[in-house]
């Protein structure tokens, strides 16, 4: 497929909203009401079914009156607060002004979560010189999604509803976004969840690619897969692949003067992955499905979301010999800053394996990947995990309040969620080294 241009949508597209309960919980913290869990969990479950949180599910009947209103929701801000708020107000909820405290929270950065392979995605469109714009029917501005997310940067143009005056599927709002680009329509890709809507930009022309409107943990590669099969067609070089990016591919090998070393991991390792699982009873690092031994399918399936190729996340082995006694994980979350987090197999844990591995891991990630912030995010109470950190040289930086899910509970809106401790650690070189030479062992 031929293409030099792409347009995403926004909503279960790049990014998805917090879970309902989520959503609830933090705009009772703003309005300082104390709510009990189960009462939380039975009011979000009414928002859910009312339709009231917008980006959620589309699964539910618009009241009579109401229809008209939602039918223009996106081509004015002031619609688009009216008809959310009085789908809220259904919901029943005891709590008096609650709908537009609801409503000011779903428009924070921080209430929307990227997929695992948004970064990844834009980055490879960047580095073949394909340029991206978002088109969305909404009712506020997005930008300050993108720049708190650190992905402001890799979008050349927006299209918004509510700033234009039309609404997807019109054709005249691909359109608008094709000039922007500076394409042809029959040269642009459009990639949304919304075969509808979204799928509206073949009327001109476009190229057209679906992705499913699923919740972040259950949605890993499909932003790469709809672009894995088109055909670079750039006008003018590629930039400079970033620096942090640059190894990641599996010819990693680190040995740590003892009789461990770490390298990079990926599809043909899956027999590794299933012997080192086999007497697991919780979730490894690559994912919180699932909790235990990994069969070989789930082996492949982890690996893949994980594939160092598509210059995202990636995962080290921890080896012994031929035998993996654990694994490294780096996320990028933001250009310069990336999740490092670790798993050792049952029968190796207490020996300080994890030590020698982040402490070898992290001045390698600073020097080789240029990242200057690294960071890990334990659970309070996690002695082992803390002295890891402490020992590799992390220092603690926040708590993050019903920040980390407990995976309890396959849907989000029914799981428990915990605080976490965020530790991090910051190269002292201005080129993103840590000041040595080699990894310390």
């Amino acid at each position: 497929m031929r293409v030099k241009a792409v347009i995403f949508d926004f909503s279960g597209t790049l990014f998805r909203c917090e879970d309902t309960r989520s959503w609830l919980r933090g705009a009772l913290a703003e309005a300082g009401i104390d709510a009990p869990d189960a009462e939380i969990t039975g009011y979000a479950e009414r928002l859910r079914v009312s339709g009231g949180q917008p980006g959620g599910h589309a699964d539910f009947a618009v009241p009579e009156h109401l229809t008209s209103l939602w039918r223009r929701r996106d081509l004015t801000a002031a619609d688009h607060r009216a008809a959310y708020t009085a789908l809220i107000r259904l919901a029943g909820l005891p709590w008096p002004g609650l709908d537009e405290i609801l409503y000011d929270r779903h428009r924070l950065p921080q209430a929307w979560r990227r997929y695992p392979d948004t970064l990844a995605v834009l980055e490879v469109l960047a580095e073949h010189g394909i340029p991206v714009a978002v088109l969305s029917n909404i009712g506020w501005d997005l930008r300050p999604v993108f720049e708190y997310h650190g992905m402001a940067h890799l979008v050349a143009s927006y299209v918004l509803s509510f700033e234009v005056g039309m609404q997807k599927p019109d054709p005249r709002i691909f359109r608008l976004a094709c000039d922007l680009l500076g394409e042809d329509p029959r040269d642009v890709l459009m990639v949304g969840d919304n075969l509808v809507a979204d799928g509206g930009a073949t009327e001109i022309g476009c190229s057209f690619r679906a992705v499913g409107h699923l919740a972040v943990s259950e949605r890993p590669r499909a932003l790469l897969d709809a672009v894995r099969h088109l055909r670079w067609e750039t006008r003018w070089p590629p930039p400079p692949q970033q620096a942090w990016m640059e190894p990641m591919r599996p010819d990693l090998n680190l040995d740590l003067g003892t009789d461990l070393r770490l390298r990079t991991l990926g599809i043909d390792d899956a027999a590794l992955v299933t012997e080192a699982t086999s007497r697991e009873t919780k979730p490894a690092l690559w994912g919180p499905r699932p909790a235990g031994a990994y069969s070989p399918h789930d082996a492949q399936a982890a690996l893949l979301a994980w594939d160092p190729a598509a210059g995202g996340q990636f995962s080290i082995g921890i080896l012994r010999g031929q035998q993996l006694l654990g694994a490294i994980g780096l996320m990028p979350d933001q250009p310069g800053s990336a999740e490092l987090a670790y798993w050792i197999r049952p029968e190796q844990r207490g020996r300080g394996i994890a030590s020698q591995a982040v402490q070898a891991t992290t001045p390698w990630a600073h020097r080789t990947l240029a990242i200057p912030r690294i960071w890990l995010e334990i659970r309070p109470g996690n002695e082992p995990s803390l002295r890891v950190a402490q020992r590799a040289g992390y220092r603690f930086e926040q708590r993050l309040p019903q920040h980390c899910r407990d995976w309890s509970a396959d849907d989000a809106e029914h799981d428990s969620w915990h605080d976490c401790l965020i530790w991090s650690h910051e190269s002292s070189g201005s080129d993103g080294s840590d000041g040595s030479d080699q990894p310390r062992p």
